[in-house]
Order: C-alpha cells, then structure tokens, then sequence
C-alpha cells in the first residue's frame, strides 16, 4: 500500500494503490484459492487503514477548529492526546485505486520484487492513476456544492472506473 498526498491549496488529495484488490473471480485451483486469501487479507486491512485515515482527518480537524480561540491548555491536551494538525484545513479526499492483476498472477506476487515485475505494476498503476485522477476531478465538479468544506472522500476505482458509492463524511 502507498500513499501519496497532494496539497492543492488548503485541500489535499490522497491516493491509496491496492495491489492486492479483490478480482471477483472464483478461484478455480488451490494455486488462486491462495491468491484470493491474501487478496481478502491485504484488502481488507487496506479497507480499514483508509476508513481510519479518513475518521481521523475529520476528527482532528473538528477538534483543532473547536479548539481555535480557546485556552492554551486545551491546544497543549490536544498535542499531548496525540491529535494531530489535520492534513488539509479543508477537503481531504482519497482515491483508493484497485489494481487489475493479470490474469497470470501468482499466489507468491507479493514476495515478487524483480525489476520487470515493479516496473510493470509501476506503469499500469499510473495509467490507473490517471484515469482515476480525472474522473475524481469531474465528479468533484459535479458535486462541489453538496460536499462539506472541512469533509472527507473516500472512492474507489479500478481500471479508472469508479466501482463503489462514495464514502463521504
């Protein structure tokens, strides 16, 4: 999993590259039988980073803005509690892009570090990015009115199709 944070103003976007995203193919060996395991297993934590990483967000920028004005010592409980500055003063959106493994895939990809194998998964989670990046953009657009200043998205896409409902808060 990587993430990368791009601060556009006072708002951020982060994108999260699941290498492991479920296919939704039913395994037909025990050779996939194994690939789908940690697919569920790596995806499923993913799942749960992202949602923390989006309540959290929301969370420490409610906190610091209820905070603002007031006591010093409630500012030094906040940094004490470990509550951090949030990322971005306002939008914090994430796109979680799902990688299309090929079809040839083996249950041991994610020990599978040759150069080939990285460059590879490199190119096609860019142009995975990049379609991404551009639907974000014109659902955004679209939405911009209803979508809360100091709020969160969370949307995935795979092959740069959204593929589920926004979380939104």
């Amino acid at each position: 999993m990587g993430f990368t944070v791009a601060a556009k103003g006072k708002d951020a976007l982060c994108f999260v590259v699941d290498l492991f995203g479920p296919n939704g193919r039913e395994p037909q060996d025990l050779a996939e039988v194994i690939l789908t395991q940690k697919e569920i297993q790596y995806s499923s934590r993913i799942r749960h980073h992202i949602q923390l990483l989006n309540q959290r967000h929301i969370l420490a920028h409610h906190l610091h803005k209820t905070s603002a004005g007031k006591s010093k010592s409630l500012q030094r409980q906040l940094e004490k509690a470990g509550v951090p500055r949030p990322i971005a003063q306002h939008r914090f959106d994430i796109v979680h892009i799902l990688y299309e493994k090929p079809s040839c895939e083996l249950p041991t990809c994610d020990c599978e570090f040759s150069t080939s194998s990285i460059q590879e998964r490199a190119r096609h989670g860019y142009e995975d990015m990049e379609k991404a990046l551009a639907e974000h953009t014109r659902l955004n657009k679209r939405a911009d009115r209803e979508i809360k200043a100091a709020s969160s998205v969370v949307r995935t896409f795979k092959a740069g199709q959204l593929v589920e409902p926004s979380l939104e808060a």
